[in-house]
């Protein structure tokens, strides 16, 4: 069984890297930007159950679903653009994504 708050925090802290050390993680594991959201996306399909079972606060459950809202703004063929390398130098979008990670990573620290 994995430590969902542990594997939470890992994909948290590589949303919340700045752009440079996300390049690398991409690079290092050969894989493209969108994986950072699918990453997320995997531990957050849980996250209602996790908040029934008491293993997330309310203030963490609404801080997942508000990066989970911002990187579905960011999804699809439309906003291809945004998932390379250079829009994680340059989009304001990938702000947003990292200081919103940020704040999820501030609310599981509290607890």
């Amino acid at each position: 069984m994995i430590d969902y708050r542990l594997e939470l925090s890992k994909v948290l802290s590589i949303l919340a890297q700045p752009w440079q050390e996300q390049v690398r993680y991409l690079e290092c594991h050969r894989v493209d930007a969108d994986e950072l959201a699918l990453e997320f996306d995997d531990l957050f399909c849980v996250a209602d159950a996790k908040r029934e079972a008491g293993e997330l606060s309310e203030k963490e459950h609404k801080a997942l679903h508000r990066l989970d809202h911002m990187l579905d703004r960011m999804s699809g063929s439309e906003n291809a653009h945004l998932w390379t390398n250079e829009a994680l130098k340059n989009r304001p979008e990938w702000e947003d994504v990292r200081r919103l990670a940020r704040d999820v990573l501030i609310e599981m620290h509290a607890q």
